[in-house]
């Protein structure tokens, strides 16, 4: 029984977790187009795209390509200092939030 115990400890511990081993990717403004090192909240959408609010823009990651949004068209609101972040499933909406505006 205790044999059992053993092998179900170990098997547990270091076989199963195995399975949950992720390839990470650290993006940064040395490796990536983000604006900004500081990144305040990470949302992502209905179609798998990351979007971050950093103190410089915001940034859209789709798995290979960002799009960076550092203005509002058409205004001359510059978009910095994003602190928050919120994403609508139902309306697909982006929002963000500005000290500023």
């Amino acid at each position: 029984m205790k044999t059992l115990f053993l092998f179900l400890t170990v098997f547990l511990c270091f076989y199963i977790p195995s399975f949950a081993q992720t390839n990470w990717v650290v993006y940064d403004t040395i490796n990536s187009p983000l604006p900004n090192n500081t990144v305040y909240k990470v949302v992502s959408d209905n179609s798998g795209n990351i979007w971050a609010a950093t103190f410089k823009g915001l940034a859209k990651f789709d798995g290979s390509n960002w799009t960076i949004y550092d203005s509002i068209p058409n205004t001359s609101y510059a978009l910095k200092n994003l602190f928050a972040l919120a994403y609508d499933e139902v309306n697909d909406f982006i929002y963000v939030s500005m000290p500023d505006y």
